[in-house]
């Protein structure tokens, strides 16, 4: 299942490379993959959300958005809404998302920190 999720470099919390300790650039493959591609929409997209304290139904959207974009790439099949946990602090600086993906092959959770 690895192969049809993707493979390519690694990046962080900061969408930075990370180097191994031979000096390669380290890979990913497979649900990681699949999380760093999406990381990078995720943050984008939860962007709107950040910086004000949540509201009645900032949750809600949240959870819409997380859907959106999840179900947006190729290699995820669906994302039932019951599967997707959100956390927003209190101050809505950090929002932290979890959802079990169905893929090709099986199912796989995926964690975003926003």
């Amino acid at each position: 299942m690895s192969e049809e999720l993707g493979s390519g470099p690694y990046l962080d919390g900061s969408f930075d490379f990370r180097v191994d300790p031979v000096g390669d650039i380290e890979g990913s493959s497979g649900a990681s993959e699949l999380e760093k591609d999406l990381s990078i929409f995720m943050s984008i997209e939860l962007q709107q959300y950040l910086g004000s304290p949540p509201r009645g139904n900032t949750e809600a959207k949240v959870k819409s958005s997380v859907i959106d974009v999840a179900e947006s790439d190729s290699r995820i099949r669906q994302v039932p809404e019951d599967s997707v946990n959100i956390n927003i602090s209190p101050s809505g600086e950090d929002i932290s998302a979890s959802l079990i993906a169905q893929v090709s092959g099986g199912e796989e959770e995926l964690v975003f920190n926003i």
